[in-house]
């Protein structure tokens, strides 16, 4: 059976960047999951300001990211919870503990590659790649480091 040939979305951020969103499930807590992201990846991600969003009529709510910005504009890597209390990132994914989007220039790894490497890690129980337009427009400008 041939290899599945995975498409790549572009975002419109103001630039032609691409954007590879991974849905991870994990029951590990979120400072556990960067450092292992940290180790794997070797990149630095670090806490930093929440993903804020308004959902419906309901309140603003805060979902915690890590995020390594340290070769902006070229390449950055971001986690960010998919609960908050009892509330949704991703109401389309459930069972997402977690989302990463992920921008790199020089693109060494194909999106399924990248996807393999955070399979390899420990305490992640599963990956997905994640279509972005599938993703609700707020919520994407809302993912992003910057």
């Amino acid at each position: 059976m041939g290899q599945k040939k995975v498409k790549k979305v572009q975002l419109s951020l103001g630039s032609e960047q691409e954007v590879n969103l991974y849905g991870i499930v994990s029951s590990e807590p979120d400072y556990k999951i960067s450092m292992e992201l940290n180790q794997a990846l070797e990149i630095s991600l670090r806490s930093t300001n929440p993903v804020t969003i308004r959902q419906g009529n309901m309140a603003e709510i805060s979902f915690p990211r890590f995020a390594d910005t340290s070769d902006l504009p070229h390449s950055w890597v971001t986690l960010i919870k998919n609960r908050s209390n009892n509330s949704l990132l991703l109401r389309k994914y459930p069972n997402f503990d977690y989302l990463a989007a992920v921008y790199n220039e020089t693109e060494n790894e194909t999106t399924e590659e990248f996807a393999s490497i955070l399979r390899q890690i420990k305490h992640i129980s599963a990956v997905f790649i994640i279509d972005s337009r599938s993703i609700e427009p707020h919520i994407l400008e809302a993912i992003m480091p910057f």
